[in-house]
């Protein structure tokens, strides 16, 4: 599945719990909000149930951030729709 389509796919719930999650994710010593990672690593898995990932692995973590601030790219600028 790729980004667009996992952007379809989200209720406005989800959105709002994936862009919440998100905010103030690290704090002033980069260290991750756990709960906030949780939301994360929830929809990694309900997205990418293949691709399995580990939140003690730090290439993980820097990974799956990584999607969901390009997912959330997708949200702001509602590219999703104009497929």
């Amino acid at each position: 599945m790729n980004l667009i389509e996992i952007a379809k796919s989200c209720s406005p719930e989800q959105t709002h719990e994936i862009l919440n999650a998100l905010k103030n994710l690290q704090n002033a010593n980069t260290e991750y909000d756990k709960t906030k990672l949780n939301v994360l690593f929830k929809y990694w898995h309900k997205f990418f149930p293949n691709q399995k990932m580990n939140m003690g692995c730090k290439g993980c973590v820097k990974s799956v951030v990584s999607v969901f601030t390009k997912l959330k790219e997708h949200f702001e600028k509602k590219t999703f729709y104009e497929v």
